[in-house]
């Protein structure tokens, strides 16, 4: 997503069926309480690979669809879990203000 300033930042949009929207973006374009004010939860790079399964195999732990992004694959992020359509546009707006 391209930001104010031409620069460029990583970011996600998770639809799945029976949940709400979810909107990822790298944690570097905000500040925890601008994220915050608008439903974002941090969500730092090492959660990626912290738990195992019953056999001891790694499990990854965010959206796999994430898997296939150079940052937000493992690096830390904001997860925005949306309740109402108009968040979208301010959740956009912060992304967009904040890269760098």
């Amino acid at each position: 997503m391209p930001g104010h300033d031409g620069s460029t930042v990583e970011t996600a949009i998770i639809v799945k069926p029976g949940s709400n929207l979810q909107i990822w973006c790298e944690a570097k374009v905000t500040d925890r309480m601008s994220a915050a004010a608008l439903g974002g939860t941090r969500r730092p790079g090492s959660e990626t690979y912290a738990r195992t399964n019953a056999k001891g195999e790694m499990l990854y732990g965010r959206h796999s669809a994430l898997k296939k992004m150079d940052h937000l694959h493992r690096g830390d992020a904001y997860r925005f879990t949306l309740r109402t359509p108009y968040e979208v546009d301010q959740i956009i707006n912060l992304i967009a203000s904040g890269a760098k």
